[in-house]
């Protein structure tokens, strides 16, 4: 905890926070609408969704550090696929504006496709 890159920068690991984000959209699956802990989870998942969005790669990927994308700058499938499923998950649930957040899917969709070889194995796992 508390750690940083030789750049200065947070270490925010991209496949756990992938992890986290994907899991808070399961949780919200089942999550019966009335449990007093939903509106923190919900709240939890689109801040998170907004801060994701920013750290997005032009070529519809993120990093393994999503506060440092310079310190290992090759594309990462594994938290760009939690990303991009955890966002079309809160988009077709009315928790996400789609107008808004659309474009980060379909560049995230179209930036795995593009990191996968005809054996359907990604480039860029961490």
């Amino acid at each position: 905890m508390g750690q940083r890159t030789v750049n200065g920068k947070k270490i925010l690991w991209s496949r756990g926070n992938g992890w986290a984000f994907a899991g808070i959209a399961r949780v919200l699956e089942y999550l019966p609408k009335n449990n007093h802990s939903r509106p923190g989870y919900v709240d939890i998942f689109v801040r998170q969704a907004g801060e994701l969005i920013k750290r997005q790669g032009a070529d519809g990927m993120w990093r393994a550090n999503l506060d440092d994308p310079n310190e290992f700058p090759d594309p990462e499938s594994s938290g760009t696929g939690f990303f991009c499923f955890g966002l079309a998950w809160g988009i077709n649930q009315g928790f996400l504006n789609r107008q808004e957040y659309l474009p980060a899917v379909k560049k995230a969709w179209r930036g795995l496709t593009q990191n996968v070889s005809r054996e359907a194995k990604f480039f860029g796992g961490s």
